[in-house]
């Protein structure tokens, strides 16, 4: 299941780069990605953690993924092994 939800993944990352809609939906989740992360970073972080620090945290680990899995997508490499998400 988790090979065909990456396969989906990539046919809809390639259909994005040709379709506003389905990029500004692409990016929508992203976005909401990062806000969900930024609580849970903050209690590991623990209370003293600089709210700033936790917020560059979130994105970083959200904008990282989404680079690989849109650069991933953008090849035909497997989904497991060198070059897989």
């Amino acid at each position: 299941e988790a090979v065909r939800a990456l396969l989906r993944t990539r046919g809809l990352l390639r259909a994005a780069a040709d379709d506003p809609a389905l990029r500004a939906v692409w990016y929508r989740v992203n976005q909401e990605s990062e806000e969900r992360l930024v609580p849970v970073l903050a209690r590991l972080a623990g209370p003293d953690a600089d709210p700033l620090d936790v917020r560059l945290a979130a994105a970083a680990a959200t904008d990282a993924v989404r680079i690989a899995l849109e650069t991933w997508a953008a090849t035909d490499a497997g989904t497991e092994g060198p070059a897989s998400p």
